[in-house]
């Protein structure tokens, strides 16, 4: 890079952009922490939320030594709901995405498949992809080192938007990446920083691109 840049994440993409902003200020002119799970997702606490789960089960199938356990994997995520129920993936499709998995598969290469819906081909390209070791340093405690939420917050010196999805919490935790108390937190630690809720999806740039889009011009704009 020959000049400092604007770094934006999603999730996790959104913790590292703060870890650079902190660590390597000097490259970042800003940074979009997009429904990042600031604090959620810090150690102890994320062994109470309902993502601890999904990581370890990640790691678990997907990390199988005998090679990815798709079936047992998409069999195993329940996700609760915020009338106490669980939405599971139906045993049908299910079946379908295991047979298209091995029958377009080519090793060391995604998985894309045109002719799907968007979703789900996102969906199996990233399944194909995925690095379940990438799930297992959440789960055994290796990626924390280096970042601790609450002094990143504190220290980052350049310019933050900070946008918020949805979220709801359950008997499992919190499904979503913060709820309002963890946003009110971030702006106490970073009162500069600029802050949009959504009503969409955790990966708002899918769910609202256009309003996404608008936000991000807005800060470039700003911080130019």
């Amino acid at each position: 890079m020959q000049k400092p840049v604007i770094v934006s994440g999603n999730s996790s993409g959104g913790l590292i952009a703060l870890w650079l902003s902190v660590n390597k200020p000097e490259l970042v002119k800003g940074i979009v922490l997009e429904d990042a799970p600031l604090f959620s997702a810090d150690w102890p606490r994320i062994k109470s939320e309902f993502v601890y789960d999904v990581l370890d089960k990640t790691a678990t199938y997907l990390g199988d030594e005998k090679g990815p356990d798709y079936e047992g994997f998409l069999k195993s995520i329940k996700r609760p709901t915020e009338d106490g129920k669980y939405r599971e993936v139906p045993g049908w499709m299910i079946n379908i995405f295991v047979w298209i998995i091995k029958r377009f598969e080519k090793p060391g290469k995604p998985l894309d498949i045109p002719f799907l819906p968007s979703n789900i081909r996102d969906m199996l390209r990233t399944l194909s992809t995925f690095d379940p070791d990438f799930s297992r340093s959440w789960v055994d405690g290796r990626i924390y080192e280096g970042l601790n939420h609450e002094d990143a917050l504190s220290r980052v010196k350049c310019p933050i938007l900070i946008i918020h999805a949805d979220w709801y919490r359950t008997e499992k935790g919190l499904v979503g990446a913060m709820d309002d108390n963890d946003a009110t937190h971030a702006l106490e630690l970073a009162p500069h920083a600029e802050y949009v809720r959504l009503k969409t999806v955790h990966q708002t740039h899918s769910g609202t691109p256009d309003k996404f889009v608008e936000l991000i011009n807005n800060f470039i704009e700003k911080i130019r």
